[in-house]
């Protein structure tokens, strides 16, 4: 076989992996070729996009994989203008395909207009062999272009259907059937976790973090269901949807095997396909967001206060928020990983961040974890906040009737199952019990009778282990801010104090306050002032002695999700992060202020519980305030009408 070039550009760069394999493969059937191929990240300047120009000016063939439009490839417009003048001097000129992916109809456009054999069976042929990727296509497409630039007819296979969709395990070498793979791996006393991830990423290999979710669900004694597919239906692909994907892989007569699901994939299911809008609700299991930028390396991300870029932010938090995910952590970072050997193109993969994965799987099976266990043996934290931290401001909420509120739902869980001891017969009566344990008030009581009044502490050997497991720089800055451990805000004889009130397997806390009374107003949301130790150590003691299965916290809105860190996609050295660790959080929220109750999802990881505003009435006197003024009128009246009233009424008035 006679050798040809061959100049190929990706704006995604996701296929390099198998360009390469497949020239590996037409190389070991005897054919020879030269791949000059780049990237859109390689052509980040005019000496490089004229060189690409060059090289694409001696080849025999062009091939552009246009994701974006014309300008998904920085050299279009430059490469087209030379073919063109090229052409008009007579020379020779590469047979060019321009390759649409997806439904770009700029690219689609460009490839009428300036693709050889456009619409002809050849430019179809070569697009099926592109759409459906792989190793073997390539290698296959090889052999058809040889033999349409030399007229020959050798061998070679049509556009091969690979899978769209399948369970992917690396301790399996292909694709098992579900039934099989739930056979060998499957154990009905264990949660089982479920994973789904672009098909793309498979196809080409690009599965280290996956790999790394995997075995971090496995080494915390999980099952795990992993599943790689397209998303939407495609009938050209053969792509069943993933409607199809959840009953096949994730359902079995019509109820879920899986307890949670986790989405590292970007975008939303239901905003670009109405007809999946219950999908996840007839699932009906926590859909946990995993993280993965695609525009934000790892250096960016952890270097910056920002997190991810605010492409990221609408790619993989905003829009999948939409289909009710439960906001995590970044996961993996695509990361530059040298140039392809065979092709001269700039790979790049994902890679994990293990410590990350580490947090967002426990996560994942803490929620899990809710659907298992039965409800009389739940335990939970209710944190009502209280800016400023005085009594009187105890369960502050905008639009909420806090008290009222938790009180109708201790009534709920008692009668669910729950452990409640102690129900309650108005909200007063749940707050006056609560004043009357420990609260965050520190002008009336002496150290002593606060430590008499707090049913939740924690000494020395509970909490310099929490504090040696904080990050070295998170330790150095605690004791800049607050002195040496426990510091002196609420502790007591070396012991720390927490508020709140134990009723059965309830914990009414209050949430810490950001440091001492009189700086309050200053330091609430100071973006650089860490939280006091015992504010850390009253979350840690929330899970580790209380053993919380989750944490509520009432109403709009507390601290925690304004503690410093980056804004988003948080690190183990973000005090949100580390305070909620890895506790479920659920957040009721006034419904019209969507903009705060986002800080609360994305920084809180929280599940947030949408409350209506309050109802409207006329602005009016009500209860004693009322009664008086009705007295004042009927003495104002009497004096007029029937002056041997007024003593009586002055009475009353008096009394109300």
């Amino acid at each position: 076989m006679r050798p040809f070039t061959l100049c190929y550009f990706s704006a995604h760069s996701l296929e390099i992996p198998s360009l390469s394999a497949g020239v590996k493969g037409y190389e070991k059937r005897g054919g020879k070729i030269k791949i000059i191929a780049r990237i859109g990240g390689q052509l980040f300047d005019e000496s490089r996009i004229k060189a690409f120009v060059q090289d694409a000016l001696t080849c025999d063939v062009v091939i552009l994989t246009l994701h974006g439009g014309r300008e998904s490839c920085p050299a279009f417009e430059p490469l087209i203008s030379a073919l063109e003048g090229q052409k008009e001097k007579g020379g020779k000129i590469p047979y060019l395909h321009i390759h649409p992916v997806g439904s770009d109809e700029d690219a689609l456009e460009a490839a009428g207009r300036y693709s050889d054999d456009f619409g002809s069976e050849n430019w179809d042929i070569l697009n099926r062999y592109l759409l459906h990727g792989g190793g073997i296509n390539f290698q296959n497409m090889f052999v058809y272009l040889y033999n349409l630039l030399y007229h020959e007819n050798i061998s070679c296979d049509p556009p091969r259907e690979l899978p769209q969709e399948g369970i992917y395990h690396p301790d399996f070498p292909g694709n098992p059937e579900i039934e099989e793979y739930l056979e060998q791996k499957f154990d009905l006393q264990k949660i089982t976790v479920g994973i789904w991830f672009y098909q793309s990423y498979w196809l080409n290999d690009n599965v280290e973090y996956i790999d790394a979710i995997i075995r971090e669900v496995e080494r915390c004694g999980a099952n795990v269901i992993c599943v790689f597919h397209l998303r939407y239906k495609d009938a050209e692909r053969g792509n069943r949807g993933a409607d199809y994907v959840i009953e096949k892989f994730f359902m079995k007569n019509g109820k879920p095997i899986i307890d949670v699901l986790i989405n590292p994939m970007m975008f939303s299911l239901t905003l670009s396909c109405p007809e999946y809008r219950d999908l996840l609700e007839r699932l009906g299991v926590p859909f946990i967001q995993a993280i993965t930028p695609f525009m934000t390396s790892y250096a960016e991300w952890k270097d910056g206060l920002q997190g991810i870029s605010t492409m990221d932010v609408s790619y993989t938090v905003a829009q999948p928020e939409f289909d009710g995910a439960l906001i995590t952590v970044p996961v993996a970072t695509r990361e530059e990983s040298g140039i392809d050997p065979v092709t001269g193109a700039l790979t790049v993969r994902y890679i994990s961040i293990r410590e990350r994965i580490q947090k967002m799987v426990s996560l994942a099976l803490n929620w899990a974890r809710l659907r298992k266990k039965e409800n009389a043996d739940k335990r939970v934290a209710i944190v009502f906040h209280h800016y400023p931290p005085r009594n009187d401001r105890i369960g502050c909420a905008a639009g909420l009737d806090s008290f009222e509120s938790v009180r109708f739902l201790l009534d709920r869980m008692r009668k669910e199952g729950y452990k409640v001891d102690r129900i309650y017969e108005s909200g007063d009566e749940l707050a006056g019990e609560l004043l009357g344990c420990m609260t965050c008030d520190q002008r009336w009581l002496t150290p002593e009778r606060m430590a008499e009044r707090a049913q939740a502490t924690a000494g020395e050997v509970e909490y310099r282990p929490w504090h040696e497991a904080l990050p070295p720089a998170i330790r150095e800055k605690m004791t800049a801010d607050w002195g040496k451990l426990p510091g002196d805000l609420f502790v007591h004889k070396g012991r720390m104090l927490f508020p709140g009130l134990l009723n059965g397997n309830i914990f009414i806390t209050i949430q810490p306050p950001r440091g001492y009374f009189e700086n309050i107003d200053k330091i609430y949301h100071d973006m650089y002032l860490s939280p006091p130790h015992q504010y850390l150590s009253h979350y840690r003691w929330i899970r580790d002695v209380f053993k919380a299965d989750a944490v509520m916290h009432v109403g709009k809105h507390g601290s925690l999700e304004w503690l410093p860190g980056k804004a988003l996609g948080l690190s183990e050295e973000c005090y949100p992060d580390l305070a909620i660790m890895d506790l479920p959080n659920i957040y009721p929220y006034i419904i019209n202020d969507p903009s705060e109750g986002t800080q609360a999802k994305r920084r809180s990881y929280c599940c947030i519980v949408d409350h209506l505003t309050p109802v409207f009435t006329n602005a009016d006197l009500y209860d004693e305030l009322a009664k008086v003024d009705n007295l004042l009128k009927d003495y104002a009246d009497a004096g007029r009408e029937d002056p041997g009233k007024l003593p009586v009424l002055k009475s009353m008035i008096w009394e109300a």
